[in-house]
């Protein structure tokens, strides 16, 4: 699966989730009204560069909580193998993010 294709298969999960649609998954129905969570999708674009994608995973990181409009993080999804996922995951992992390959 293309990136794209997988980051737009993300969006609609969460979509589904926020909404409580259970056209697709019928266990989700209804979860809107019985779960406060809410789900969120932050992308960005290391330009397959180790060096960026560090730089912008520290930078997510180190965001607290009242910053204007910014959210807080609770998982990271990377690529499956990649020069990238690699060093995020470990920081990631040292930071106590689950990161998702």
């Amino acid at each position: 699966m293309g990136v794209l294709e997988g980051s737009l298969a993300v969006a609609l999960a969460i979509q589904h989730l926020n909404t409580g649609d259970g056209s697709v998954i019928p266990e989700v129905e209804g979860l809107n009204n019985n779960c406060n969570v809410r789900f969120t999708l932050e992308l960005f674009d290391s330009e397959m560069s180790e060096s960026k994608g560090v730089d912008q995973t520290i930078e997510i990181l180190n965001r607290r909580p009242g910053d204007v409009d910014e959210k807080l993080p609770c998982v990271f999804l990377g690529n499956g193998r990649s020069a990238v996922t690699l060093p995020t995951s470990i920081i990631t992992g040292l930071n106590g993010y689950p990161q998702f390959r």
